[in-house]
């Protein structure tokens, strides 16, 4: 059985870039412990692709919209060129910086699925949200818990299949979304990750979980409200967030969410291109985003700029 990590690049060149960035850096802390190296993709005309990358085109509606495209996660799970595999997904925007996934696979056969939840307390948010309120009014019988999809683990077995197949079902459905005001969490998949676990559990007659995987924030950090000044000093980064009582420093895995303006992303992607000897070629792309980003920056602070004028 071939233990395979995948992400997913469609869209803007950027995403192609980052996606290639996040597989160097796991195959430069875990290459013993990965068999294949996957990225679907809505084009297989790449300025450049490592011959240990595999493209898979994906057949399905792609949007510009990165948010809208969290339609995609559930497809990648249950696509057939994996469909036999340990399948590890990571998130683009993601750093390895150490090895964790040999152990997030042997969790994965061990377990059949890693999913980066936990239960909650009935009265306990996930941010703003308390999903057990959402899962009552949507009529179903299920637990609280706050999660993450930027990792999600399945193994190609009666649990990993449920799961896979709930997920993308639940999505499609999409009936959690009146229940949400604000309208990114309309479109979110991780709700429907959370329910879908519960409910392969149920479906097959097996006692929930009561863990779902043994990744400490030492092993997977967010950056949800992070200093990005702490990223890069010496021995960074360091994460540095409200939620948790001490620096996180040097996690082994990095989820850089909604972080791509920072700095610190920003010379992972070139520095990870350049020591894959991918730089030539994609050099283009990166400066474009860099002006890109720059110009979204200098607006954002314009608008506030006016806005406390005002």
């Amino acid at each position: 059985m071939k233990r395979t990590v995948c992400t997913y690049a469609v869209g803007a060149e950027k995403f192609r870039a980052m996606a290639l960035a996040m597989l160097v850096s796991v195959r430069e802390h875990a290459a013993g412990s990965v068999d294949r190296y996957i990225v679907f993709t809505d084009c297989l005309r790449w300025r450049s692709v490592p011959d240990w990358v595999e493209l898979v085109l994906l057949d399905c509606e792609v949007s510009a919209d990165r948010d809208a495209n969290w339609a995609i996660k559930p497809l990648l799970l249950s696509h057939p060129s994996v469909a036999q595999d340990l399948l590890l997904y990571i998130d683009a925007d993601t750093t390895v910086y150490s090895d964790v996934i040999g152990r997030c696979f042997q969790w994965i056969q061990d377990r059949s699925l890693l999913v980066y939840m936990d239960f909650l307390e009935p009265d306990q948010n996930w941010g703003p949200i308390n999903l057990l309120s959402v899962y009552q009014q949507a009529g179903y019988d299920a637990r609280n818990l706050k999660i993450n999809a930027g990792i999600i683990g399945r193994a190609p077995d009666a649990l990993g299949r449920a799961m896979q197949r709930l997920y993308g079902k639940l999505f499609a459905e999409g009936e959690l979304r009146r229940f949400f005001a604000d309208e990114m969490y309309r479109r979110n998949d991780e709700p429907y990750l959370g329910l879908a676990v519960q409910l392969a559990y149920r479906e097959l007659g097996i006692p929930q979980a009561e863990t779902l995987h043994d990744l400490s924030v030492q092993d997977y950090a967010l950056t949800i409200g992070a200093n990005p000044a702490l990223f890069r000093v010496s021995g960074g980064p360091i994460i540095r967030v409200s939620w948790y009582p001490t620096d996180i420093v040097r996690p082994a895995m990095v989820h850089w969410i909604s972080s791509t303006q920072y700095f610190q992303y920003r010379r992972i992607l070139w520095t990870s291109l350049w020591r894959a000897a991918l730089f030539r070629p994609w050099w283009v792309v990166l400066v474009r985003d860099e002006v890109f980003t720059l110009k979204k920056r200098l607006r954002m602070k314009f608008q506030g700029f006016m806005g406390k004028r005002g």
